[in-house]
């Protein structure tokens, strides 16, 4: 029998990676009272509960007084030993404080116990007590980490087939979108598509109360030649006349208010070859009855990006931007641990300002057409 001990504290993914490497039979958690209070212990038993883990919980392990920590631990020695004397054990001592890691490493040690510490930093897992390094393989799924920091995946557009099918089916009108961001000639046809899309649609988006619109100017025949590829891929109809505009259903007319960022940013991250990438995710938070949606997720070797979709114009609207940026920090400083990225995708430029107040927030703002370069880099992941 292979158990695994961990110190419970705010990293959980310090512990839970080297239990998603061994697989142990069982895992035994050793928590103090400030992280139950906090809620963290009662987290880790779920994570493990929901991965398939084994787990036991021993608590009142003290924050200080090396004395009664070396009481503690001696006490906890014996227990796990009298119940599973031919147990082998590895014992993480990653978590906890300084001295909760010393005990541990003194008493388990001394009696040839295998003593491990993760370094997330390096991503290295160290082996203590043979001095031996290894990397730290992907084991992360997005569920999982997300659950590490509070939240759980209620559901995400891109798990669906449906959703998928039609995502492959339209990738390339999402790509001419983003190339026509990029074409100063043609920007105001996206303005102009997504205010109508907007107008088309209900207050909520749900549903399609005003199909029928109609183009304010005569198109140029290069406006023409980039709508047309949008009409032949069934996102909307367009009349004889090149003015007026059919749009067919709420969810083909929500694509063009701007959904297709999503899927852009989407089919971007599966491209690159990140471990796992997830496009509209609902999110619910512990102990809240909260219902968030994130744009776009993906890990990768054991990190988290956050991708906000954009394609309003922010321009000189203060408050447009700061909102914008407030939610992506606060979402993002709630779920991207040490490692994570934010990012916050603009189909259009943003001004020198709101550059400087998303670099104090440390969220990187991008263009469409820098999404895959930043990807690869942030992912290592070479073509």
């Amino acid at each position: 029998m292979h158990i695994h001990i961990c110190l419970v504290s705010q990293q959980l993914l310090a512990n839970y990676i080297p239990i998603r490497m061994d697989k142990p039979d069982q895992v035994h958690l050793v928590s103090s009272l400030d992280m139950q209070k906090k809620g963290l212990t009662t987290r880790f038993e779920t994570l493990l509960k929901q991965s398939g883990f084994n787990s036991v919980t021993h608590t009142g392990m003290p924050d200080a007084g090396m004395a009664e920590i070396q009481r503690f631990t001696r006490a906890l020695y014996d227990k796990v030993t009298q119940e599973y004397p031919t147990a082998r054990m590895t014992v993480n001592i990653t978590g906890g404080t300084k001295l909760m890691s010393v005990a541990m490493l003194d008493i388990f040690s001394a009696a040839g116990h295998a003593i491990i510490y993760t370094d997330t930093a390096k991503d290295t897992l160290e082996r203590v007590h043979n001095c031996s390094l290894e990397p730290l393989p992907a084991v992360l799924g997005i569920e999982e980490y997300l659950l590490a920091y509070g939240a759980t995946v209620h559901d995400s557009a891109s798990w669906h087939a449906e959703w998928r099918t039609r995502a492959f089916k339209r990738r390339a009108a999402a790509e001419l979108l983003a190339q026509i961001t990029q074409t100063k000639k043609l920007q105001a046809l996206i303005t102009v598509l997504n205010a109508m899309a907007m107008g088309a649609l209900s207050f909520n988006g749900d549903e399609l109360v005003a199909p029928q619109q109609a183009f304010k100017f005569p198109l140029t025949a290069a406006q023409l030649a980039a709508v047309q590829p949008l009409v032949e891929a069934g996102l909307f109809a367009l009349h004889d006349n090149h003015q007026d505009v059919m749009f067919l259903d709420a969810e083909r007319t929500r694509f063009i208010c701007g959904h297709w960022l999503e899927e852009y940013a989407w089919h971007i991250a599966e491209q690159v070859g990140v471990n796992e990438v997830a496009c509209g995710v609902e999110i619910d938070w512990e102990n809240s009855r909260t219902r968030n949606e994130l744009d776009v997720l993906a890990v990768h070797n054991n990190r988290l990006l956050i991708i906000e979709c954009k394609t309003v114009r922010f321009s000189d609207d203060r408050q447009k931007s700061n909102n914008t940026l407030y939610k992506i920090n606060s979402l993002g400083e709630s779920l991207r641990g040490l490692f994570g990225q934010k990012v916050l995708l603009s189909a259009w430029g943003v001004s020198p300002t709101m550059l400087d107040r998303a670099k104090t927030q440390g969220i990187k703002i991008l263009r469409p057409h820098e999404l895959a370069a930043y990807i690869q880099q942030w992912s290592g992941v070479t073509q």
